[in-house]
């Protein structure tokens, strides 16, 4: 098997500042055809805050009733590399929820913001769904 028929890059967050206490997200993209969902983001220069790494779930593309999907990872860390990952199964499907994001927050006040990017990946493909 070829490594691009067990994962696809979903959507991503271009090389941008971050500003301060402020969050970027990624478009949101159907999750229903992925076993796994897994996002990778990279820090540049940091101001005084933290970069949190979350994967977001929704019930449509545009990110209605947008909520927290698995667990978050945060670095203070001047070019540092945080992962994230989720089982799509984990996602409230009964409640409609089947599109995912990425979202990057920085918890910094005052400050300068950060140079951030992310990509998130779809995993293990179901071509069933």
């Amino acid at each position: 098997m070829l490594a691009k028929e067990s994962f696809a890059a979903l959507a991503d967050i271009d090389p941008q500042i971050n500003a301060a206490s402020a969050a970027k997200t990624s478009s949101y993209i159907s999750a229903n055809k992925y076993a796994r969902i897994y996002a990778v983001a990279s820090l540049g220069a940091l101001d005084s805050g933290t970069e949190t790494l979350q994967l977001y779930q929704a019930t449509d593309s545009s990110g209605t009733s947008a909520k927290v999907l698995g667990a978050s990872a945060a670095s203070a860390t001047n070019g540092a590399r945080i992962e994230v990952q989720a089982n799509t199964d984990a996602m409230d499907t009964a409640g409609g929820f089947t599109f995912v994001a990425v979202r990057i927050t920085d918890s910094g006040a005052g400050g300068t913001g950060a140079l951030v990017s992310a990509v998130m990946f779809g995993i293990d493909p179901d071509y069933k769904a």
